[in-house]
């Protein structure tokens, strides 16, 4: 059985997730996708204003700035497409993502695939 289906608490799984798609701990994109992902699992519709709430919110958690939280969540998912991330991304998603998915796209879409695994 796959490590992450066995895991039920959902800040390890999240952050097993973020290193399966080959994101490095070091980024600071990481600790950002990992506040995102675990807010949005519980919420799904927490994207639906991610430049006005999202980003905000994880600024203020973090001491940073909303564009900040932008770019580097972004540069995290760069990481991700660019390595062999995309493999696991596309498994994840269970289709061929034909471009890199934007923030919204890529936070939704994970968090989606932790979701299905949580309830499973």
């Amino acid at each position: 059985m796959d490590p992450i289906q066995e895991c039920s608490d959902l800040h390890i799984v999240v952050e097993r997730t973020l290193r399966r798609l080959r994101i490095s701990g070091k980024l600071k994109g990481f600790r950002f996708l990992r506040y995102a992902l675990t807010v949005t699992v519980k919420d799904p519709y927490r994207t639906d204003l991610i430049t006005k709430v999202l980003y905000p919110e994880i600024a203020a958690e973090f001491s940073d700035k909303d564009t900040r939280v932008e770019r580097a969540i972004r540069t995290a998912i760069c990481a991700c497409w660019d390595s062999y991330g995309r493999d696991e991304l596309n498994k994840m998603a269970g289709y061929t993502l034909e471009k890199r998915p934007t923030n919204l796209e890529f936070i939704d879409l994970v968090a989606a695939y932790i979701r299905y695994i949580l309830d499973r």
